[in-house]
């Protein structure tokens, strides 16, 4: 399967000199975590989310500070025909979220996204294993099965629903992590990601007064260590989840994301 069957041709583009607010609030609108950013006669370059995170945990003020100073320059492009294994393998390797698409002619023909290509992945994958019978040799395999537990992070970054959000950006980037699970008396109240805080910015909030409890989103679906590697991932790509919270007993145990239940 090559990729040029997944990617969004719907390309969002921004030149350098626009703010990183502005960058959001594009995001926000089309519903995509990045943006290629187009400077004529140069190679594109692409802003996502975490150059967000990383902007805002360095103090950036999101109506003055520009994408050009937090942007990846010259960025990593794949050809249309590039098959989506090794597509896969080279994003999960190399932490890709986003890769830009480039045609022979050099102009960009959309963006792939990691969750849209292990969707794909996936049911390719499902399509070859189904019909198999089951036999001992299965049940065997069965038994070493991948769980939640084998990929989740224990040491969850927790954060009280007064932390604000250029403080939850800091610690995020120090652990370098995607979310941070916000706790109130002991219990799970919501999680904040990368998603909310660049939503929090496109909606004009102000990072360092505006508290995670106005912005994180709260009664966050949570799994089990249990719970398979596979279902994990079937439930994220459902639901457009990038992280989870594990519980245990009625306990956080960990958070999981994406990318580790399909490297782990």
């Amino acid at each position: 399967m090559e990729i040029a069957t997944l990617i969004n041709r719907s390309v969002v583009s921004l030149e350098p000199s626009r703010s990183l607010r502005r960058a959001a609030e594009r995001m926000a609108e089309h519903g995509v975590g990045s943006v290629v950013v187009a400077s004529e006669g140069q190679a594109p370059g692409i802003f996502t989310e975490r150059d967000l995170l990383f902007a805002l945990a360095g103090g950036a003020d999101p109506n003055t500070s520009s994408i050009e100073s937090y942007m990846t320059k010259k960025a990593f492009t794949l050809a249309p025909s590039v098959d989506a294994m090794q597509a896969a393998t080279r994003m999960l390797g190399e932490g890709f979220r986003h890769l830009i698409v480039v045609n022979d002619d050099h102009t960009v023909a959309g963006v792939l996204s990691i969750r849209d290509l292990l969707r794909a992945v996936l049911e390719q994958i499902g399509e070859q294993t189904s019909g198999e019978g089951s036999n001992d040799e299965g049940a065997e395999k069965s038994s070493r099965v991948k769980r939640v537990g084998d990929c989740m992070i224990p040491d969850v970054i927790s954060l009280s629903l007064k932390t604000n959000l250029d403080k939850a950006a800091q610690s995020m980037m120090e652990r370098r992590v995607g979310a941070a699970i916000v706790m109130d008396d002991g219990r799970v109240a919501g999680i904040v990601t990368e998603r909310d805080l660049m939503r929090a910015v496109a909606n004009g909030l102000v990072p360092w007064t505006t508290p995670v409890g106005e912005c994180m989103t709260r009664k966050p679906r949570t799994i089990t260590p249990f719970t398979t590697a596979g279902a994990a991932l079937s439930l994220m790509m459902a639901h457009g989840f990038r992280h989870l919270p594990v519980m245990e007993d009625g306990k956080l145990v960990g958070i999981v994301s994406m990318r580790a239940l399909a490297t782990g």
